[in-house]
């Protein structure tokens, strides 16, 4: 019996004492870091690829009144772009970035005072390929998927 125990515990020191701790090491999704502004853009991300799968269901009411945690997401979101702090400190220099964000703001307010439709939800993703022409091409492939066809 006490031999039993013997061959237990060395079996059970030897299963701890032989384990190593893996530690996953992630790559940043960002080269440039993650800036105020690249977290809430992913954020904006997340939450219209959940609308968009929203829209194309089949039992989808454009006149049904909004009242999903997503769409409230997107409203409080956006406004946010103009002041989050962006990776690169120039992309602000010009009016050019405000020009894009207020364009975006307002497809955004149109898609969701209006009728919820494709088009309107389209319009609003061109917006913000538009946007990514000029200052972060690296991400409209992605931007691209959440178009509705």
């Amino acid at each position: 019996m006490f031999r039993k125990k013997i061959i237990f515990l060395t079996l059970i020191c030897f299963t701890f004492s032989c384990t190593e701790k893996i530690e996953k090491k992630t790559k940043p999704l960002n080269p440039n870091g993650d800036s105020e502004l690249a977290l809430i853009m992913r954020e904006l991300q997340v939450n219209t690829s959940i609308i968009k799968d929203e829209i194309e269901k089949e039992y989808f009411d454009p006149n049904a009144k909004i009242n999903n945690d997503y769409f409230k997401q997107l409203v409080k979101e956006r406004f946010k772009l103009n002041t989050a702090q962006p990776s690169d400190e120039n992309l602000k220099s010009t009016n050019t970035y405000s020009n894009f964000a207020a364009t975006y703001n307002y497809s955004v307010s149109n898609f969701l005072n209006n009728k919820i439709t494709t088009k309107n939800y389209n319009n609003m993703i061109n917006n913000c390929i538009s946007c990514h022409q000029q200052f972060c091409l690296g991400t409209i492939a992605t931007i691209n998927k959440l178009k509705i066809k």
